[in-house]
């Protein structure tokens, strides 16, 4: 019996007693991606920039759009559409790219459901619904919390349908 190289347990192979102290020791020893600092592009922080031109705090009020850099909350539901490639994308990509936004919006809200408290599974509901807003509508302004209400999917489909009233 031999001692592990990473915790000192006893093993019957060679240098490990599994592949998670292997893979510990190798990967400290022999990095795939060196880790170099670099300057974010907009506040000129110098950090850790993994694949991005910005630091954290930056990369959330800031996305690359068509080659130049913008502010995402001022992307308009025409703006998205434009991005749809029908060649490339399923039709159904324009709409879920517009929910994205919405769940990370209002990502900071409680997730349970404002009419009965359910918690284990809730969805965004737009009070307005998206198809009906104009396509100037700015995308902060569809996705804020005043239009997304958190509802359970049984409440969501009532909500919807007209069979009931959110409580606001």
């Amino acid at each position: 019996m031999q001692k592990c190289a990473n915790c000192e347990l006893l093993t019957k192979n060679a240098k490990y007693c599994s592949r998670r102290c292997a893979i510990t020791i190798n990967n400290t020893k022999h990095p795939k991606r060196e880790k170099v600092q670099k300057e974010c592009k907009n506040c000129h922080k110098v950090t850790v920039l993994q694949g991005s031109l910005y630091c954290d705090a930056c990369r959330k009020e800031h996305i690359r759009y068509g080659g130049k850099e913008i502010d995402y909350k001022s992307l308009t539901i025409q703006d998205i559409l434009d991005r749809f490639d029908r060649e490339k994308h399923h039709p159904s990509w324009k709409m879920s790219n517009l929910r994205y936004y919405t769940r990370k919006w209002n990502s900071h809200r409680p997730r349970k459901c404002e009419i009965c408290d359910y918690d284990k599974h809730v969805e965004y509901a737009h009070i307005k619904p998206l198809a009906k807003l104009p396509t100037s509508t700015t995308l902060w302004e569809a996705s804020s919390e005043s239009n997304v209400a958190i509802l359970c999917p049984n409440h969501h489909w009532e909500f919807d349908n007209g069979l009931i009233n959110l409580p606001r």
